[in-house]
């Protein structure tokens, strides 16, 4: 170790920089090069459609290609039957990576009625 500290430091500085600039390049031109391997640039899967289907038959189809799901939130709408997907991000037919997550927002199993009690307000 010795050995070569002192071969650094008897060399002059413009040679030790313009190595450490050399070494500093081919890193940068690795990176570059690897990025598109790095991030699988171009590995692109289509969004089928699930909405209006069941809840479980619209996480089987996802699950068959390849994304994760979760249900992000649910609402009434009384034109769909129970459980069913009312909407999804991003939307089918989108172009994207696999192994994302796909968020869907459900139809309510039972409506949800509020109480309002207006005897505290004067």
């Amino acid at each position: 170790m010795k050995e070569f500290i002192e071969k650094i430091t008897n060399k002059p500085l413009w040679v030790n920089m313009l190595a450490g600039l050399g070494v500093i390049l081919v890193l940068i031109i690795l990176f570059f090069s690897l990025l598109g391997w790095i991030t699988n640039y171009g590995k692109v899967t289509t969004v089928p459609s699930v909405t209006g289907q069941e809840v479980t038959a619209a996480i089987q189809v996802l699950e068959q290609a390849g994304f994760e799901e979760e249900i992000q939130d649910s609402v009434y709408v009384d034109s769909l039957p129970k459980l069913a997907v009312v909407r999804q991000i991003p939307e089918s037919d989108a172009a994207v990576k696999s192994d994302r997550t796909i968020y869907f927002t459900v139809k309510q199993k039972v409506l949800t009625q509020i109480l309002l009690c207006f005897d505290s307000i004067q």
